[in-house]
């Protein structure tokens, strides 16, 4: 789905994947059963110039320049992250992974950096992105079911945000998040401390099953948090602590996965998120 009046220029079409991870993630019956997988560039989504990937499961939309993600779009076409040029958390603070900071590079909106389509294949469609100075870079793997984001290079400590609206908003009523030891917390309950082993998170609503699955594929002892603004944005950072704004990730590479699950059952999360390590 091209955003808000976004002129398109259609790429190649990729055939249909077929991998054994769509059938661990996509549990609902609307889940992965859609088109195929395809790039799309768009000359303006939100300020800027984006690559809008489309996979069965999800619609992700990546600023070129600023290398972050400015939507998550689900098969119901609900926006997991909401980026706008409005100031503040209903707009301009929202993306992921939000990397670099306070230069808010690898940060939908951001200015300062380069992105290019690099491989399309029946699997999967690859993003990589590098600062002007050539100092940051990273790379994105869009499949079926899910995103993988490799750091390639990164000259001083990190962390790696999700800002956004959790299934289209923040409801202090019915958001919640899980950690993966089964631990549940109302969504307006911060929490700070290093997650447990394996080190992933899921954000979702009572009145859904969908949920967005964040992981740090490989574990560490440093702080992750989890907070919200203004009940209008999620904040959570892996290596990220309160208050802000110290990182503690360092080091090249680390690998993390980002994933819509089409349920709100622990183990079924939990046996997507083992399937994706």
């Amino acid at each position: 789905m091209a955003g808000e009046g976004a002129a398109a220029r259609p790429m190649k079409t990729l055939p249909p994947p077929l991998l054994r991870l769509t059938a661990i993630l996509c549990l609902a019956a609307t889940g992965c059963a859609g088109p195929p997988m395809q790039v799309v560039e768009l000359d303006d989504f939100r300020g800027q110039a984006a690559y809008e990937v489309r996979t069965p499961s999800a619609t992700w939309v990546y600023h070129r320049q600023g290398a972050g993600l400015a939507a998550l779009l689900d098969p119901d076409g609900v926006d997991w992250v909401g980026y706008s040029e409005a100031d503040g958390p209903a707009g301009s603070y929202r993306g992921l992974p939000n990397l670099i900071h306070p230069e808010n590079e690898f940060h939908p909106g951001g200015g300062g950096s380069s992105s290019t389509v690099v491989e399309q294949t029946g699997e999967r469609v690859a993003v990589e992105s590098q600062t002007a100075d050539g100092a940051w870079a990273g790379r994105w793997e869009f499949g079926p079911s899910h995103a993988r984001f490799r750091l390639t290079k990164a000259p001083r400590p990190y962390w790696f945000v999700y800002e956004g609206a959790p299934n289209g908003g923040v409801d202090f009523q019915h958001g919640y998040y899980m950690l993966s030891n089964g631990w549940r917390r109302p969504i307006g309950a911060p929490w700070s401390q290093d997650l447990p082993d394996p080190e992933w998170i899921v954000f979702g609503d009572d009145r859904a099953e969908r949920v967005l699955l964040l992981m740090q594929v490989r574990g560490d002892l440093r702080p992750d948090h989890v907070n919200q603004m203004q009940q209008q944005m999620v904040v959570f950072g892996f290596g990220r602590e309160s208050p802000c704004c110290s990182k503690y990730l360092d080091g090249a590479p680390a690998e993390f996965v980002v994933a819509l699950v089409e349920s709100s059952d622990y183990g079924a999360i939990r046996a997507a998120a083992e399937a994706l390590r």
